[in-house]
């Protein structure tokens, strides 16, 4: 619990600004993961982190809830970390459109393709955060 305070409160005033990147990564919920066969693959029972990082290498890590992240819960997170006009990358998830919108940024999409060696290279930052 302090750790997370901690970082939360070092995040509160960081602003993202030109080039930023936003991905996502899960986290095993040890305590619910076990779906109603008894089975331990529950995607929504999974920790949602939501991650940014901008040219700057200013970093952002957000607990988003449990499961695939809404277009709110993303808006919540960062829309008031993010400078207008700025670009977002990010790998075409819809649930970032909302936040790219209200923030007054561009959309810079690279189709989540682990073979191919331009969606490495563009989301090569984001993903040694997330990683």
């Amino acid at each position: 619990m302090f750790l997370k305070t901690t970082v939360d409160g070092c995040q509160y005033r960081l602003i993202l600004s030109k080039r930023i990147w936003i991905d996502e990564t899960y986290l095993n919920d040890t305590e619910s993961c076990t779906n109603s066969r008894g089975r331990e693959d529950c995607p929504k029972n999974q920790i949602c982190i939501v991650a940014a990082v901008d040219v700057h290498k200013n970093m952002i890590a957000v607990q988003c809830g449990n499961g695939n992240p809404t277009s709110q819960r993303i808006e919540e997170a960062f829309l008031k970390h993010i400078k207008p006009g700025s670009i977002n990358v990010h790998d075409g998830n819809v649930a970032h459109n909302q936040l790219i919108t209200k923030a007054g940024c561009t959309s810079e999409v690279y189709k989540a393709d682990t073979d191919d060696p331009k969606y490495i290279e563009q989301m090569r930052l984001i993903h040694n955060m997330c990683g």
